[in-house]
């Protein structure tokens, strides 16, 4: 009789360990999916601001040559 209620015991207790590795295990899994969300917009940002840049650089230029058509300058 205190043989079954000592397996049972035991049984409870690995079930229970089982459970709170899983959860460890599910709790790190969300972190890296939240880091690798986190990375994505970071990098989202980072080509928004490189596309931002480049259409700057590209008005600049525009500008430039019309400055210079209207001066007459520009040579094609």
């Amino acid at each position: 009789m205190m043989e079954e209620e000592e397996e049972e015991e035991e049984e409870e207790e690995e079930e229970e360990e089982e459970e709170e590795k899983e959860e460890v295990e599910e709790e790190a899994e969300e972190e890296e999916e939240e880091k690798e969300e986190e990375e994505e917009e970071e990098e989202e940002e980072e080509k928004e601001e490189e596309e931002e840049e480049e259409q700057e650089v590209e008005q600049e230029e525009e500008q430039e040559v019309e400055e210079k058509k209207e001066e007459g300058e520009v040579i094609f």
